[in-house]
């Protein structure tokens, strides 16, 4: 049994490291003949770790064997991979301060119930046998640990090799510093080892501790690398957008203003044709005239503008558009701004009025005062199906989350950007978008 505790002992870490790698492997391009290299390198790996612990048994060889099985599996992956050095750091880093993590959680567990319980010396030589099974949790523990990371942590996020090399300092650093962390806390390990005063076990509980902090931190500054290079892109799109909403807006006032002249001039030239029994037809062409020449008049040419374009398109679509807005108190907006705020919110709402049922294929919009000096805009509209709400914004119910989603990402920004709130609010399939601004508000300046 002694024989078997020392061998699973030896290759505990490097298994935990292969596991977790399982995981990260999808992210990298495999080099050639890549499962006759990973086989090698993992037969060697294991082979070296139990034929030198065998030789060695002593705490201060493993210490060192567990960094030369570090510098192995670094190595390794470099040798089956086509990754550069940053991507190897990053990865393998990550591999390192996880496992450390998931090992350290489990041993604030196992140092309680088995030594301050005195379970240790009640167990007696059978306390081997609870060693090794702790082995098998612990690489069980590491395995979930992965995969809960993988899923919810890092695969929020797109991670490609341009970021990673984009960000090369940033990660050889916080590299440096999980290594750090690793030999600092073995190092203090076998300096504590060698005390035998009564309460070490709470030394060794406050270790276990401030490593796994230092850890969570670590893991944290690299996904946060992501995170910042995803808020970013977020960023650059909408303000990509918003140009592009500003240019459509002032097309579409062309194009209004040129229709509304026209109009205008086929009416006038419609009642100067009063030709003996065809009246009834120059009124129904007169009517129909009259839908693009009746621009909607709020006291904001933006709103106006927004309202022409969306009315035409609801009343093809089927969908009752009404509004009572007074758009004297959205002068503190700037034209672009106003434009894409308005535009993304009666969009995304005739988008869903369409889909829905009956009565629901309704917009109604309104803007004006509240009590207090306040400015509200509502926007109602009915859906059918289902919205998942996330950090208060219904997501996009188009698969591709990367390039869809924006609208109202872009209300929210420009909602902020004037020191306004938004709030939403679905009930018996009715969809409700407030927003509210102080009177006088002004753009928040960059």
């Amino acid at each position: 049994m002694e024989f078997v505790g020392q061998l699973v002992t030896s290759i505990v870490f490097p298994v935990k490291l292969l596991i977790g790698f399982a995981f990260f492997a999808p992210m990298l391009r495999r080099r050639g003949y890549f499962w006759l290299r990973a086989s090698f390198c993992i037969a060697v790996l294991l082979f070296l770790s139990l034929g030198f612990y065998h030789l060695f048994v002593n705490y201060n060889y493993i210490f060192l064997l567990n960094m030369a099985q570090f510098a192995f599996f670094v190595a390794s992956v470099y040798f089956c991979f086509r990754a550069s050095v940053t991507q190897v750091c990053f990865f393998t880093g990550l591999a390192l301060a996880i496992q450390q993590i998931a090992f350290n959680l489990l041993t604030l567990l196992y140092i309680p119930v088995f030594y301050l319980s005195g379970q240790f010396a009640a167990l007696g030589p059978a306390m081997q046998t609870v060693d090794l099974l702790v082995n098998f949790v612990h690489m069980g523990f590491a395995a979930l640990a992965f995969w809960l990371f993988a899923k919810f942590l890092l695969g929020r996020y797109v991670v490609t090799e341009e970021v990673i090399v984009k960000n090369k300092a940033v990660i050889l650093i916080d590299f440096a510093l999980v290594l750090s962390i690793f030999f600092l806390f073995h190092l203090a390990y076998r300096m504590l080892s060698s005390l035998t005063a009564e309460g070490t076990e709470f030394v060794f509980l406050y270790l276990y501790a401030l490593v796994t902090v230092s850890c969570v931190l670590a893991v944290g500054y690299f996904i946060s690398i992501f995170k910042k290079e995803q808020t970013d892109i977020e960023v650059e799109t909408m303000q990509r957008i918003l140009r592009e909403n500003s240019a459509q807006h002032n097309i579409f006032k062309e194009n209004i203003d040129i229709i509304n002249r026209k109009c205008h001039d086929i009416k006038f030239m419609l009642s100067s044709l009063s030709t003996q029994g065809q009246d009834a037809y120059i009124e129904e062409l007169k009517r129909a005239v009259g839908i693009y020449e009746a621009t909607p008049k709020t006291g904001n040419m933006v709103l106006d503008v927004v309202l022409s374009e969306n009315i035409l398109r609801a009343k093809e679509a089927g969908v009752e558009l009404s509004c009572i807005a007074d758009g004297k108190l959205l002068e503190f907006i700037e034209e672009a701004d106003l434009y894409a705020l308005f535009g993304n919110i009666i969009s995304n709402a005739l988008e869903a009025a369409v889909k829905a049922d009956g009565d629901k294929r309704y917009i109604d919009l309104f803007v004006g005062e509240l009590k207090g000096d306040l400015i509200s805009i509502t926007a109602e509209n009915g859906y059918s199906g289902a919205i998942e709400l996330k950090n208060g914004l219904p997501q996009t119910s188009k698969g591709d989350t990367a390039n869809h989603g924006f609208g109202m990402k872009s209300i929210d920004y420009i909602v902020k950007k004037y020191g306004g709130g938004l709030d939403i609010r679905l009930a018996e399939q009715v969809f409700k978008l407030s927003i509210v601004f102080e009177k006088n508000s002004q753009a928040e300046k960059a």
